[in-house]
Formats: structure tokens, sequence, C-alpha cells
């Protein structure tokens, strides 16, 4: 009874009857895999039945065994028509054939897996599931994935459960596998990544015939014109897949389209294998913002930091105040006076010629991401990897930016994986089309999802530099007293400057100093450390009398906090520990109101103060002397402001150490031969000049 959605046919399928009790597939068959439930012998099937594809499926001719005969898809046409009241006008030969295709093989299947569905073959099921197909599909208009996405109503990147119906190429001939995929309506052609192709040649069960696999991401190639899944113009078409858009589905998942994306695990993911459609990430570490200016002229970019960006910025609107008033003075003060008037487009137009309209210039935010595992049953954290990734975002706005501390959580949809480093972590970037959503603590608890974040070491021991805990290559964070910076270098762009500061040791008696090497990738970036805000550190002015008394002894500086530095190598010979200071570094002042923000910080400056207490800080001043050949203070009878160096560029002459001294080159000599991690941060602006973000052209003049 009843008549479906065109033009006034009748229904033929009560979509609805079995919905109230209708199981889940994997339910109904008490949660048995395929093959592992009981019963008779699939032997007793038709041999046709067990060596059915989804090519041979066509041809089949299903059973009637209660009108005795043999029905094939026209046959099975011409019963829909006569016993069902099918309309033959809505019924196409070509739409019948293909609905008969799918069915018979989707059923072909179920019989196999299961001994005890053997009548899933029979003519009763199958033209009951191809009547279901006719009211949904032709007489209530509900089009499936595939169809869809063919005629260019749903986007290829929308998420869909599909199964692997032929394996048509296994890639050998031009390293490019390709498969047939359905959504039990109709097929479509996909051409594999080479990562996917590579599995597939393992024989990765996942991409099997009869396999289920979520897809997500995917892009439709061949054509820019909608096309119908029957017309011969739908096999110039296929879908490319990639590695990071393809997972394994449960085999009882429902096919077709999904109402939301799954989250890709970010362990999984790989630089190569296309974008990351969702994942949930956990924020790690947050580092200091940048932002990227673009030529509009040349397209060039140039990156800086906070301090250097709002001086571009002053420069720039001053350069612009000017020329402004240039157009005005030529142009008779906009019409007052003699001269020809300038209209506002042409003073548009110079402004525009001389790249003083607007800036085209990006905030970029970048944070140190892991990912989250589901919790097993009974378990309070998780176990294996979770993966990490240096992620960075583009135009955020203050509030999100706000939000987004260490700790947070955060679903993110539309990543681009740009390339991997040397640790295993990935380098990521957000898109135009980048969402974030903040996730409680609560939500990822009900949904069993935890991380399993690298623990964040603040220093508290010089000691445990190099240890396991902190290895070469590792970040960490640590306070300490400034005693010493070098002159940038070179003078008239400075990309580099080492400064050396105090930090708690277990050792008294010999205690390590700190030497940082402020690296940076253009003179934009380059941040000095008499901007720190302590100074040039402990010189002979600022000290006064108190140099050298034990117990009594108050810094003359505040003491600095520096986030996200680099440990690069241990200098026995001088009792150095080094370090480096790059564009993810951030240093603060601690004075006043900016004291430690946090336990562990607290807890590093009241170990700092109580070893500063306890050691002899002429003597810390002394061998920095030496080390650096700096006379700060005009000590030797120089002018306070003047005094010599021998970093970066010099050698010291033989010391208390017994050798030639210490110098830029030795230390970077001894990174370059031990530390094989550290070459993470230089693969870091590989990525971004892989990207597109590269600032080191010299023929921009940057």
């Amino acid at each position: 009874g009843g008549t479906g959605g065109t033009g006034g046919a009748p229904s033929v399928h009560d979509l609805f009857a079995s919905r109230p009790d209708r199981e889940r597939l994997g339910s109904f068959f008490d949660y048995l895999k395929p093959g592992e439930r009981p019963g008779a012998p699939s032997v007793v099937l038709d041999p046709q039945v067990r060596a059915m594809s989804a090519d041979t499926a066509v041809g089949y001719r299903v059973r009637d065994e209660t009108n005795d005969r043999v029905l094939d898809a026209s046959d099975v046409r011409a019963v829909m028509i006569s016993e069902h009241g099918c309309l033959d006008r809505l019924l196409e030969p070509d739409w019948c054939a293909n609905a008969y295709r799918w069915t018979v093989w989707t059923q072909s299947c179920v019989a196999r897996a299961f001994p005890d569905a053997a009548d899933a073959i029979r003519a009763p099921a199958v033209i009951a599931r191809i009547l279901y197909r006719y009211e949904r599909e032709i007489l209530r208009a509900e089009r499936p994935w595939v169809r869809r996405v063919l005629e260019r109503d749903t986007p290829a990147k929308a998420p869909a459960v599909l199964c692997v119906a032929a394996v048509r190429s296994n890639g050998r001939s031009n390293g490019r596998a390709r498969l047939e995929l359905t959504d039990g309506w109709y097929g479509v052609d996909a051409a594999l990544d080479a990562q996917l192709t590579a599995l597939l040649r393992r024989g990765h069960p996942g991409l099997q015939i009869g396999a289920k696999v979520l897809v997500q991401g995917a892009e439709l190639r061949g054509g820019d014109e909608p096309v119908p899944p029957l017309s011969k113009a739908a096999k110039d078409v296929h879908l490319a897949l990639h590695f990071n858009g393809v997972r394994p589905a449960r085999w009882d998942a429902k096919l077709g389209a999904r109402r939301r994306r799954v989250a890709v695990p970010l362990r999984t993911l790989r630089p190569d294998g296309g974008a990351c459609a969702f994942a949930v990430v956990y924020v790690e570490r947050v580092y200091p913002g940048t932002w990227i200016e673009t030529d509009k002229a040349t397209g060039a970019r140039t990156r800086r930091g906070d301090r250097a960006e709002a001086l571009a910025r002053d420069r720039w609107e001053r350069a612009r105040d000017a020329e402004v008033e240039r157009i005005k003075i030529e142009g008779g003060a906009w019409g007052v006076g003699s001269r020809e008037v300038v209209s506002e487009e042409d003073a548009r137009g110079m402004l525009r010629a001389k790249g003083f309209l607007e800036r085209d210039v990006r905030r970029a935010t970048r944070l140190r991401v892991s990912g989250v595992r589901k919790l097993a049953p009974g378990a309070r954290s998780v176990a294996g990897p979770t993966g990490a990734a240096l992620l960075t975002a583009y135009d955020l706005p203050d509030d999100l930016i706000a939000t987004m501390t260490e700790g947070s959580v955060f679903a993110v949809n539309d990543l681009t994986c740009a390339r991997a480093f040397a640790d295993g972590s990935l380098e990521l970037a957000t898109t135009r089309a980048t969402r974030w959503i903040p996730l409680t603590r609560a939500a990822l608890a009900k949904a069993r999802l935890a991380p399993m974040p690298t623990p964040r070491v603040t220093l508290a021991d010089s000691g445990q530099l190099g240890g396991p805990t902190l290895p070469p290559g590792a970040e960490f964070d640590a306070v300490g007293y400034l005693i010493h910076a070098s002159a940038p270098t070179p003078a008239n762009a400075p990309r580099s400057q080492w400064a050396f500061l105090a930090i708690s040791s277990s050792n008294y008696s010999s205690s390590d100093l700190l030497a940082v090497e402020i690296d940076a990738r253009t003179p934009e970036t380059f941040v000095s450390a008499d901007d720190w805000g302590a100074g040039r550190g402990w010189d002979e002015r600022a000290m006064g009398g108190t140099i050298g008394t034990i117990g009594t002894f108050t810094p003359p500086g505040p003491p600095l906090a520096l986030r996200n530095l680099t440990y690069v190598a241990h200098d026995v010979a001088n009792g150095l520990k080094v370090a480096r200071a790059t564009e993810l570094t951030d240093v603060t002042c601690l004075t006043g109101t900016n004291g430690p923000r946090s336990p562990r910080l607290g807890a590093a400056r009241e170990a700092l103060d109580a070893w500063i207490r306890r050691v002899d800080a002429r003597a810390l001043v002394d061998r920095v002397r030496r080390l650096t050949g700096s006379n700060p203070g005009g000590s030797n009878g120089g002018s306070a402001d003047t005094h010599t160096e021998d970093v970066p560029t010099g050698r010291v002459s033989v010391g208390a150490f017994g050798c030639d001294g210490w110098s830029l080159s030795q230390a970077k000599m001894a990174e370059d031969a031990a530390m094989a991690t550290l070459a993470r941060k230089r693969e870091e602006a590989e990525a971004l000049r892989a990207a597109g973000l590269d600032d080191d052209d010299d023929t921009a003049g940057e």
C-alpha cells in the first residue's frame, strides 16, 4: 500500500517494517566473524556461489524453489514488474542488471561466510533486496554515496565505508595499484598511492577482496563534469586514495556514507600519505608565534618574531604615511588648489605600486603535539606510543590562541603532512578548512581515550643534561643567571650570539656553566641576549664589591626562565654544557609579578638561589673570561664601554684548562660528531622551506 515519491508510483517495500527489531549484522551472527560460525560446511553451496566474484555475479542465475525456476537479471526485472508492482518505465534494464550484480555478490559473500545463511542467495532474498533498492533509490530518490560523488553532489573527500570488490592491478607495471570499490549499490575504480600499493603487495588483509575500508579525504580524478554511475564516462573517472585517508573497517560495518569523520591516530600518519582528515591532538608545548610577510612583487617570504614584526609594522606605517602625504601634495591636497585632483582610485593605484596599500602578513602558531590512544579495559593509562608532530597553525584568532595551553586537547580537521623528522615525528600544517574543537578531559574519559605526553623537563640540576631524561637533541627548560653575552655576529645583520649562564648544580666544586648559542635562521628572527632583560651579565660595575663573597652574594640581575632550549653537548674539558636557542625558544625575565608561573619553574629557581649562595661568584666570572677572552668592565685598563673577546671567531691563549681554549667551532664539531638526533631542528627548518615558507632566499634580499 501507499505510493512512492515518483509520479505516484506504488510503494513496493516497507522500509520501516523491520527497523524496530533490526540487528547489526555482527549481533545477528553472535559477533562471530566470517568463517567462525559452526554449521554445515560451505561445500553444500553451489560451486558457482563458492567461486563467486563481483565480475561473475551478473551472469549467475538464482534459484526460486517455490516456483521451481531459475532467474537471471532480466527475469528478476520481469518478476518485479509482474508480481511486485514495479513500473516498467522506472525500472531500466541497466539499473536492474547493476542492482542484480551487487546484490548477488554480497548475498553470496554472506552465504559463504555463514553456513546457516545459505538462503541469502536464493531468489526470494535477492528479489527482496532489489525491491528495497528500487524503493529507496528510484521511488524515494535516495542516492547512494558513489552515485552522489560521481554526480558531483557530494565531495569525494566525504567519509564513507566501502568494500573491496576486485583488484584490477597490483601496480607492478606502473607503481600504482587499482581496485574496484563499492558502496553496495555502485562500483567505482580506485587508484592507490605508493604506501597503499606496498601494503597490497604485502598481502595486507585490509585490502583484500571482500574487506571493508573507511575512506576519507579521497579525490575524484579523470574529469570535471558530473557523470551517471552506469554511463561509459564513469569508466574514465576514479577515486585517488591516500594512505592517511584509508583505514580498515569492521567486517559488519554498514556500507555507504558516514555522518561524521573518524579521527586518524597520529601515530599512523605518514608524511607522503596525503592529508589528514581528522585527528585528536594533545598540546605538549606552545612555541613563540611568528609572523610571515609575503612581498607581493617578488613573492619572497620573511619570517619575524613578535618584536621584529612590531618594528616592521611601525616602519611600514610611517613609510605609508609619508607616501600619502607626498600624493596629497602632488595632487593639490586632494583637489584643494590649482593642481589636478588625484582620484581615490589613482591614489590607491599609486600606493599599491609601491607596496603601501596593504601588507600580506600571516601569523603562525606552532605547537608540539602528541596523539591519544584507546584505554584498555580496566587500565588507567595508555600503553605504547601515541605519535608526535610539530603542528603549524595559521591566522588563529586571539581567543583561540589563549585556550591553547600545554595540556589542552583539540579535535582538528584537514591537516597537511609535510615530512617526517629523524626522531619519527611529523611536520603538520593547517589549511583554510581547518577547524579547532576543544575537548575536555571528561569527553576523553567518556570515549576512553587518554594521552601519553612526553614529560616536560625543567632543569633543576645541570647534571641532568646528557642523562637518560635529557639526551642530546632533547628539549628542556631552565632557570639561570646571565653571566656574559658575546657580541652578536655578523655585526651588520646578526644571526648568532653566545650567552653564558649560571645554573644550579649538585657538584659545587666544579659546577657546570650553560653556554647557549642563539641560532637564528635570518636576522629578522634574531633576538639578542641583550633583550632578555638581564643586561649583558655580571660585569664588575654591576657586581660592585660583593663579587666573590660566598654566602652573602646577591646577583645583580634577575634570573631568566628559558623555555624550549635544545641540549647539544657536554664540553668536559672546559666544564660547559652546550645548548641552542632557536626561534622556538622563549625567554622570560623573572622579576616582580613576572615570577615563575609553574611549580617546576618555581622549584628550579629555589634550587638556583640555594646553589648561587654556595658558589664563588668571582670564580664563575673568571671562568667565562678565560673561555671567551672577554674583559667586562674594562678591568685591564680599557674603558667600560669597550672590550674585546675571542667569541665567536678568535682563539684564546692557553689558560687554566691546559688547551687552546673553547670556541664556537669546537662546540659545533662536537655537536655534529655526536648528536645525530639534533638534526630534527634543522629538518624543521627544511620542512618550512618545503611548505613554501622559506625566508633564506639570498636573492630576495632577506
